[in-house]
């Protein structure tokens, strides 16, 4: 292409298609009207229909409706952590290890107690030594094992994990023995590994499920889903951001660790895992597009909302796409030792959302499963291993295939407690929705004995602050990631 239509403009250089939403394409119909994507009005703060998760009471104002996730960023979740302090991903720096934290008092009476002063200034002049390998050997016979520990640890200590000592039997006798080898890089990486009990980090994910979001980690990071805790789960349809906690993981195998649409940082190192409710609550960021209303109805609306909050329901999200085969009716049948139909259930088909590839071999082998009722026909010809892990659907059809075509309850066990853990909390907040809602119906707002009233409702810090420029640039970064392509 050498052709130029204005050869006296020198133009300008620019990169195109650097993200996939930078490249968009309509067709424009033989009308010459462009074809858009249909974008479905969520009604806002009212739902005037009751439906079999909620139902409220009528309120006087008319609300308004708008649409809301119409954008990844336009719904931002952060967690509140048990201080009240919102988690943000704020730095990519690497945690301090152990090695390098603050040392534990020593408390030299007890040294003192068990061996020679002379001893121990003998082992704290083996640390200084670079030129010759030297040895102080100490008897140890007459010591209980709980002492023998507390020396070796104390050698550790004082040398800064330089020094090695260890316990030899000698002529009847045991000794501990301390020499300055130097140790090899494996032995000093296992020594630390000891050290490392859990890696808390902070989570920012682009529309990605909690659960797709663990297993993606596991697999990358060669580590059961069981090692990763959390305080909760999030939304996928959104920006969240979460603490992350997992068992004897290292910093240097997650540094270079480069997720799609799943960011880390805030690493630290600790002695406790995350447990499931460790947390105050999230601060979320939510913003409406195509409001369709007046500004005093607006303002109306918004002063209602302020004045009077809102009932706490459990979202759609927790109870599926699939209308036919909600989740919690999934958990209702697991309390009751349904496992045959647990089963079916899961395996109803439902309508195709969206044009993921996963949710079309999800539906495709409902589909055939309802056609053939055998799961090793269903699964013939399925070699990707990836989805057969990942798929809540494809691990039952596994089971079936394994155990027989009636081995339901094994079937079942085919996939990760925490999975199974998610239809019985979806009964819970099915169950919430509906008492809530009675209890609204019959005394309003009127605070009723047993109640439980929040007395201190000073908002948690950094909810009401500026947000910080570097959060800006992370969120700016998933602005137009609406319109990209799912995989």
């Amino acid at each position: 292409m050498a052709g130029l239509l204005a050869p006296s403009n020198t133009g300008f250089a620019g990169t195109i298609k650097h993200r996939y939403a930078d490249f968009q394409v309509n067709e424009i119909d033989l009308e010459g009207k462009p074809t858009k994507r249909n974008e479905v009005p969520i009604l806002f703060v009212l739902v005037k229909e009751s439906s079999h998760w909620c139902s409220i009471q009528d309120i006087d104002t008319t609300g308004f409706a708008g649409t809301i996730k119409h954008r990844y960023a336009d719904f931002q979740v952060n967690e509140i952590d048990l201080e009240g302090n919102v988690v943000r991903l704020t730095s990519y720096e690497p945690p301090v290890y152990p090695s390098q934290m603050a040392k534990p008092e020593i408390d030299e009476s007890k040294v003192n107690g068990l061996i020679f002063v002379d001893d121990i200034a003998k082992i704290k002049s083996l640390v200084d030594l670079k030129d010759s390998i030297e040895s102080v050997e100490i008897e140890v016979t007459n010591f209980s094992k709980e002492q023998r520990t507390f020396l070796h640890k104390y050698v550790q200590l004082v040398s800064n994990n330089k020094l090695n000592s260890n316990t030899v039997d000698r002529n009847g006798k045991k000794y501990i023995e301390v020499n300055n080898k130097k140790k090899l890089r494996q032995e000093i990486q296992r020594s630390n590994s000891q050290r490392i009990k859990f890696l808390h980090f902070t989570a920012m994910k682009t529309n990605t499920d909690t659960s797709e979001m663990l297993f993606l980690l596991g697999k990358q990071l060669s580590k059961k889903i069981s090692k990763f805790t959390i305080a909760g789960t999030k939304d996928k349809r959104g920006v969240t951001t979460q603490r992350v906690s997992c068992k004897y993981l290292n910093y240097a195998d997650v540094r270079h660790l480069d997720l799609y649409r799943i960011k880390m940082g805030n690493f630290a190192y600790k002695d406790t895992p995350l447990n499931l409710g460790d947390l105050k609550g999230n601060f979320f960021r939510i913003a409406i597009r195509n409001v369709t209303a007046t500004d005093e109805s607006i303002e109306k609306t918004m002063r209602l909302f302020k004045e009077n909050g809102f009932i706490n329901y459990f979202g759609l999200q927790r109870f599926g796409n699939n209308p036919s085969a909600a989740t919690h009716d999934v958990g209702r049948l697991l309390i009751q030792d349904d496992w045959r139909g647990a089963v079916h259930m899961i395996l109803r088909p439902g309508p195709n959302m969206g044009t993921s590839i996963k949710i079309q071999k999800v539906e495709f082998l409902k589909h055939r499963y309802q056609e053939t009722k055998s799961a090793k026909l269903t699964l013939r010809g399925v070699d990707d291993i990836g989805f057969l892990k990942s798929s809540i659907e494809a691990r039952i059809l596994q089971g079936l295939a394994t155990h027989g075509e009636n081995a339901y309850l094994n079937a079942l066990e085919n996939i990760t407690r925490n999975t199974a853990t998610l239809y019985l909390h979806a009964y819970q907040s099915f169950v919430w929705n509906r008492v809530v809602s009675e209890r609204i119906r019959k005394f309003g707002l009127e605070v009723q004995v047993g109640d439980l009233v929040l007395i201190d409702s000073t908002p948690a810090p950094g909810t009401q602050e500026e947000v910080k420029p570097e959060i800006k640039q992370e969120i700016k970064s998933e602005e137009d990631a609406d319109d990209e392509v799912r995989v």
